[in-house]
């Protein structure tokens, strides 16, 4: 959803392909900015709201209570409602905020700053559940284009877990054809062919051409993750615990030294995504 009128703000869902749900217009209201879903787990329904309020006023402040209320009288047993209200939960001022989610039987769960500077600290990205014990973890994660942080709730709702497996991968390009070619044909494939079970005779021809294969074909082990994006690879893995190591760095000596060698590396690993991305769609294309 686009702010009107206005440059900035807009709020975006992005939902995963297998999930099924339902957007709700019908509790999107003039003058505030949130989405709300509808999404379904098997024979159960969650009602997920997300806000973004640039500075909060008494009108907002109103506007967020009513459609809080609109949107529990639905009749769902599960809400969670997300977002960017800009009001400090870390200090005596989100108060008003925190009786809005009181009276609508919310919990905020959130406890961490969600923006850290080397001058001050913030919660400003919260998570409020209707239903705490639907709640397994809920943590804040390293900043990725800015300074602010990702917060996310894991909930008791589950899908099938998909699990990741090996796969053999070969190089056909660099295969030997000669040294295969010779193999075959000095083997005596009769010791084979001519035995009493011909069951044991194809699986003994069948090792034969996979140990030579393998031979004269080189060949890795990779492990396939289905839950990864395409263009994830393992050296994009490694520049995100190093971001992680040095972000964590960062927090625990507030110097500028360390800082600055967050920033670089979250830079370093923003450009090696975008260039990844770049080659995976070329590669698509052709």
């Amino acid at each position: 959803m686009d702010r009107a009128g206005d440059r900035g703000g807009g709020i975006v869902i992005y939902i995963k392909h297998n999930l099924f749900f339902r957007r709700r217009t019908d509790l999107e209201v003039p003058g505030l900015e949130t989405l709300w879903i509808d999404i379904t787990f098997y024979n159960k329904h969650i009602l997920l709201g997300i806000f973004y309020v640039a500075r909060m006023t008494d009108t907002l402040y109103q506007l967020v209570d009513d459609n809080i209320s609109q949107a529990l009288d639905n009749n769902l047993t599960d809400c969670i409602i997300m977002g960017d209200f800009n009001v400090n939960f870390l200090t005596g001022h989100h108060t008003r905020l925190h009786d809005i989610f009181n009276s609508n039987g919310l919990t905020q769960i959130v406890s961490k700053p969600t923006r850290i500077t080397p001058t001050c600290s913030t919660l400003l990205d919260l998570i409020s559940v209707s239903r705490q014990s639907m709640v397994i973890n809920t943590d804040v994660l390293p900043p990725f284009y800015s300074d602010r942080h990702s917060v996310y709730v894991q909930t008791t709702f589950k899908l099938p877990h998909r699990n990741s497996y090996k796969r053999l991968i070969w190089d056909h390009s660099s295969i030997n054809k000669t040294a295969i070619t010779s193999d075959f044909t000095s083997f005596n494939w009769d010791s084979l062919i001519y035995q009493d079970n011909i069951h044991q005779s194809c699986e003994d021809i069948t090792t034969k051409i996979r140990e030579t294969m393998c031979k004269y074909t080189p060949h890795k082990v990779v492990t396939v993750r289905l839950n990864d994006k395409p263009w994830m690879n393992g050296h994009i893995r490694r520049l995100m615990r190093r971001r992680d190591r040095a972000h964590n760095k960062a927090k625990s000596t507030n110097t500028s030294d360390h800082w600055k060698i967050y920033r670089d590396t979250k830079n370093l690993l923003i450009d090696t995504i975008r260039q990844a991305k770049r080659k995976y769609d070329d590669n698509m294309c052709r």
